[in-house]
């Protein structure tokens, strides 16, 4: 099997970032490693889940087998055993302060008002193109939340700062644009100009944005359900909120993880963007590029890398909350055992945890027990956009 120059070059590029060069690797395994980080399974299926997202589940057999595991880092560690990978010296660390692991935390801010009369009100237009199912559902969600009167007030977005910097930790918050050019039923509504509640206090959720990035957290854009693959749009809704904090947006996720690897890089590079952390899973947790390390995304239209940095998703709330319905005891330890894991190997994990919970539910003492045993096991928590300018620094 003879492997293009550009692949060769591709793989070789990630490897050093990582700390290894090549000692004798052969075309298979540079090919195993290309069509992971490149999403060639991908291209074999236009299958989507729920119409948002291609799941492993869609995959091969060989590829579906090692879906918990980060397969890439394995190998790349077995074959430095065997001599065909040869460390790199430097004298720059993996992770900044010597840290065993990095965990890159994010936040994609679907809703601000909980589930309060606002949020229906602001839904309920856009729920006539919605399926007859979803309006259904839509619909015994608001008789079930209207008669729990407890649940109407508003999360408050203030607990997660507060909890990341017990550990001197960051993270990304991405927030959807206040305006689109073409909304779905499955967007989220607010405006920057409305107001939810942060640190106790009632504020408009442009100044909340504004604050979170001059503390020095990370905001990025969720992107919208028909972005994903159109550059006019992304452009729109970036720059809506690059107007908003006075600066560059770097970072992005498309909601409901769309993605389509024929054209999503491609979109996303156009209109600049450095970071994309959408390749990932809503139902499972899963290393579906075969690593947790970042990587620069490849053109399979034009067979060249882009200037965009894909951070892939392992494990996000939803997949384990809801999908797989483990319990918090369940959810913490299934975490940790995927850090340990992580830990190992000086890895990178990336985890999404949505805002739309209170202090004492569940999923926020999960939460914040995650980053108890994260911090326990020497990690880096780090935003996407920290974990982009690191990275970016490793060019061999």
């Amino acid at each position: 099997m003879n492997v293009e120059k550009s692949k060769k070059e591709y793989v070789l590029d990630f490897l050093a970032r990582i700390g290894f060069k090549d000692n004798g690797l052969s075309d298979k395994t540079i090919e195993f490693i290309f069509s992971y980080l490149a999403g060639i399974e991908e291209l074999k299926t236009n299958r989507k889940y729920n119409d948002h997202n291609w799941e492993m589940n869609y995959a091969s057999f060989d590829i579906k087998k090692n879906r918990y595991i980060p397969v890439i880092d394995y190998k790349i560690f077995n074959l430095y055993h065997k001599g065909l990978l040869k460390k790199i010296d430097r004298k720059e660390n993996m992770w900044p302060q010597k840290k065993k692991f990095a965990l890159c935390i994010t936040h994609d801010i679907d809703h601000l008002f909980g589930k309060s009369f606002l949020y229906y009100r602001k839904m309920i237009p856009h729920f006539n193109k919605a399926p007859i199912k979803n309006k259904l559902l839509f619909l015994g969600s608001f008789i079930k939340n209207s008669l729990n009167i407890k649940k109407k007030s508003i999360p408050d977005l203030g607990i997660w700062l507060k909890a990341e910097e017990k550990h001197n930790f960051k993270s990304s918050f991405l927030f959807f644009s206040d305006k689109l050019i073409e909304p779905s039923w499955e967007d989220s509504f607010y405006k920057y100009t409305d107001k939810t509640i942060f640190e106790g206090q009632k504020v408009e959720i442009g100044c909340v944005i504004k604050e979170i990035f001059k503390r020095g957290w990370d905001v990025g854009l969720h992107g919208s359900c028909k972005s994903y693959c159109n550059s006019q749009y992304l452009k729109y809704e970036k720059k809506r909120l690059e107007n908003l904090i006075d600066c560059e947006i770097k970072t992005i996720r498309q909601h409901h993880l769309m993605f389509d690897i024929r054209d999503t890089p491609q979109c996303q590079n156009a209109v600049n963007f450095k970071v994309d952390s959408t390749r990932g899973s809503n139902i499972s947790p899963d290393f579906r590029c075969g690593t947790g390390f970042p990587f620069y995304q490849y053109d399979l239209n034009n067979e060249k890398s882009l200037d965009i940095l894909q951070i892939p998703l392992v494990i996000q709330d939803n997949a384990l909350f809801r999908h797989e319905k483990l319990n918090k005891e369940q959810v913490v330890n299934y975490v940790s055992e995927v850090m340990e894991m992580v830990a190992d190997i000086n890895g990178c994990m990336t985890i999404l945890w949505h805002n739309n919970y209170y202090k004492n539910d569940k999923e926020f003492q999960a939460f914040e027990e995650i980053l108890n045993k994260a911090d326990k096991l020497g990690a880096w928590g780090c935003s996407l956009r920290e974990l982009n300018d690191w990275w970016r620094r490793k060019r061999n």
